[in-house]
């Protein structure tokens, strides 16, 4: 399972100070293109432009659509409902793979890292994932994650957002076998079904008002974009 090294550095005290998620995954990426055969690299660049071009970044909703209401357990145990998150305020939600993905990974860092300035906004913050092994559990305790990680089993809630899809079979094997990565096991579903890692940024009246939904799993939204969007959101409201 792909845990990164805990968090050990100090939280950036400014926006400007919050490290480029862009920057980290590129840096991810291209350390993996370096050690990858070159026949790997060229079927998973194949299965990903045939993703692309399938147009599920575009069918899924997007802003101006109505938020599926959802409630999920998160990585405790405990239940958590979109309604109340959003009797509080706007709403981000990220959708990621799951606590094997090393791209997830980084991202629930730097999320981590984006959460105080997400807060002071106006906004909360969850993440949500299929996986529901102990993965979850783990990467929480490592990145010392205080926001909720909710197991969405079946995918029933990415599904209503319509970011599902069936990891091509092809790649299956390497996964399982290559990268000892059963998704799977760690979903509990043989259908090897995943979302797009997609963010959505919903205020208050359950509208979607930002939707990222690139199909590469590679690319996330910049937590910087996303606290600056809230702020935004923050200023029109207190305009009205």
């Amino acid at each position: 399972m792909s845990i990164d090294t805990p968090n050990t550095q100090a939280r950036p005290a400014t926006l400007d100070s919050l490290p480029s998620l862009a920057e980290k995954t590129s840096a991810f990426f291209q350390q993996y293109l370096r050690k990858e055969k070159p026949e790997v690299i060229a079927l998973k660049a194949q299965v990903q432009a045939e993703l692309t071009a399938s147009g599920i970044g575009k069918t899924c909703l997007q802003a101006g659509a109505k938020m599926p209401m959802f409630v999920l357990p998160n990585a405790n145990g405990e239940t958590v409902a979109a309604e109340a998150l959003l009797a509080r305020g706007p709403l981000v939600i990220s959708f990621y793979r799951g606590a094997w993905c090393g791209f997830c990974n980084l991202e629930m860092r730097a999320l981590q890292d984006a959460v105080p300035f997400i807060r002071e906004a106006g906004g909360e913050l969850v993440a949500i994932s299929p996986d529901v092994s102990d993965g979850p559990s783990e990467l929480a305790e490592t990145f010392g994650v205080d926001f909720d990680l909710l197991l969405d089993r079946g995918n029933a809630v990415a599904r209503a957002f319509g970011l599902t899809y069936a990891m091509d079979e092809r790649l299956r094997p390497l996964y399982k076998d290559g990268f000892g990565i059963d998704i799977g096991s760690y979903n509990e579903d043989p259908s090897w079904e995943l979302p797009l890692t997609a963010t959505y940024i919903v205020d208050g009246s359950g509208t979607i008002v930002e939707a990222f939904t690139d199909p590469d799993h590679t690319q996330r939204m910049e937590p910087r974009d996303i606290v600056l969007r809230l702020r935004s959101l923050r200023g029109a409201q207190a305009g009205r």
